[in-house]
């Protein structure tokens, strides 16, 4: 009897979101965190601690080689950033380490020139998004928020 191998090769991308998923898995863990098994969303996964306390992060993954920012639409989280949403941000790019930072929703309460609020007005609203912008000068400030730097949530 001749056996059918069924193999899938994963990309380069999936591989690096594979990889992320497992570092906050992982960190989150350690905090005392434990992923919720009904997750289905691939953008998004919700924990939960021994004390109830919850936390949903957002997945984003920003190639360096193809763009700068990455935006998040303010629509899937009601427009309001809170302190139980949280950006789990994977910066990668062929010839570097894949970095990972875990950002608090609250710092676009604040907008500055790294974390912007696009706000879209009335029937344009649903346009409105995040947006988080890489460049030399915001890597001091996103180095506060690498997921190793982590130690409370």
């Amino acid at each position: 009897m001749h056996k059918k191998w069924n193999f899938r090769v994963m990309t380069g991308e999936e591989h690096i979101q594979t990889e992320a998923k497992a570092a906050l898995t992982g960190k989150l863990n350690q905090l005392g965190y434990k992923p919720l098994p009904e997750q289905d969303l691939k953008d998004r996964i919700k924990f939960v601690s021994d004390n109830g306390d919850m936390r949903e992060v957002i997945l984003c993954f920003l190639n360096i080689d193809e763009s700068r920012s990455v935006y998040i639409n303010q629509r899937d989280f009601d427009y309001t950033s809170r302190p139980d949403l949280l950006i789990l941000l994977t910066v990668y790019m062929n010839d570097i380490k894949t970095v990972h930072y875990l950002l608090p929703s609250m710092v676009f309460t604040t907008p500055d020139n790294i974390f912007l609020v696009n706000e879209q007005p009335g029937a344009l609203r649903h346009f409105s998004t995040w947006q988080i912008k890489v460049f030399t000068n915001a890597i001091e400030t996103l180095s506060h928020y690498t997921l190793d730097a982590v130690n409370e949530l």
